[in-house]
């Protein structure tokens, strides 16, 4: 994760999104989210066009379509990746077996 003023750069198999971070309040008191380079963090919030910005993304980086405007933040340090993308799997069958019916 790569924090450049108020956006922040995640990544997770591979595939890479900017996130504003400017709604979440970042920092170590309590109710704060310690956003750490190394930590594992979720994010919730709205996906937006780059079009609609009000910013311009740090210099160098690739261009990009979408962002995300973060909402909620958490840390999730420890979370087993393995078993939390089986359960997105599972969903996202039950759901498709759902809309077919």
């Amino acid at each position: 994760m790569l924090i450049v003023k108020r956006l922040c750069l995640i990544e997770h198999t591979g595939s890479l999104l900017w996130v504003d971070i400017t709604l979440i309040k970042v920092g170590q008191d309590e109710g704060d989210v310690d956003l750490k380079e190394s930590s594992l963090v979720q994010f919730i919030g709205e996906v937006c066009s780059v079009e609609l910005r009000d910013f311009e993304f740090p210099e160098g980086t690739n261009p990009v379509q979408f962002y995300l405007i973060a909402k909620v933040a958490r840390i999730v340090d420890g979370l087993d990746m393995a078993l939390y993308e089986q359960s997105l799997q599972a969903r996202r069958a039950l759901l498709a077996k759902a809309d077919c019916n």
